[in-house]
């Protein structure tokens, strides 16, 4: 009931209150000679590196490499995709692009990002592609994206993803222009993208794509 809470709490962007209960449940964890501790350490942790990655991304990264050392918590295959994946999204988030891309490279190499539903795989490509675009290196760029569209065909076919179509399209075309996201006519795109999609489903999202594309574009 208290990690049903402390996520409730988190999705409703209720921060402070997210982690009082996320300490209440680490109170509770260790009742009874740490009966239950074993059990919710994993939930523990997930809570603070979520709440913490939205106002101190440095105190999640030290969290998430907290994690790495701990082995009954990594030797979960779903949580050492979680760390990678936080790491480089931290990273990210902290404009470390070079640390962002090298824990994105070795989540790729993790039996769990292999076995991983190919839906989430091809949304963790996408942050690559943005996590390269950053880095500004236009040929490994085209590259990797020609890779991911013949490795996800099947994929962008799907009327589910056109948002994702349409974002890396828009991603192409700025890679491929010598002003990048600030070429005029990539502008209009972007605006047509917002438009479409402003009320879309963000959650499926490694990083969002609206809040990118403003950053980076300027475009209001």
């Amino acid at each position: 009931m208290i990690t049903y809470i402390v996520n409730t709490l988190f999705k409703n962007k209720k921060i402070n209150e997210s982690l009082a209960y996320a300490e209440q449940l680490n109170t509770e964890m260790k009742e009874y000679n740490n009966l239950f501790y074993d059990r919710y350490e994993i939930f523990y942790y997930n809570a603070l590196v979520n709440n913490y990655s939205t106002y101190d991304v440095n105190k999640a990264i030290d969290l998430l490499k907290e994690m790495q050392q701990n082995r009954k918590v990594n030797k979960a295959p779903f949580y050492e995709l979680f760390i990678y994946l936080n790491l480089a999204t931290s990273y990210f988030d902290l404009e470390q692009f070079n640390q962002s891309i090298k824990h994105l490279n070795k989540l790729y190499l993790i039996d769990a990002f292999k076995k991983a539903d190919e839906t989430l795989k091809f949304k963790i490509s996408i942050a690559e592609l943005i996590i390269r675009y950053e880095l500004k290196d236009g040929d490994l760029w085209k590259y990797r994206f020609e890779q991911i569209v013949k490795d996800y065909a099947g994929v962008l076919l799907k009327e589910i993803n056109e948002k994702e179509k349409d974002f890396i399209t828009i991603l192409k075309n700025a890679n491929d222009a010598t002003t990048g996201l600030r070429d005029r006519e990539i502008n209009e795109k972007i605006h047509v993208y917002i438009d479409k999609y402003s009320e879309a489903e963000r959650e499926d999202e490694i990083i969002n794509y609206i809040n990118w594309l403003k950053e980076k574009s300027h475009v209001k």
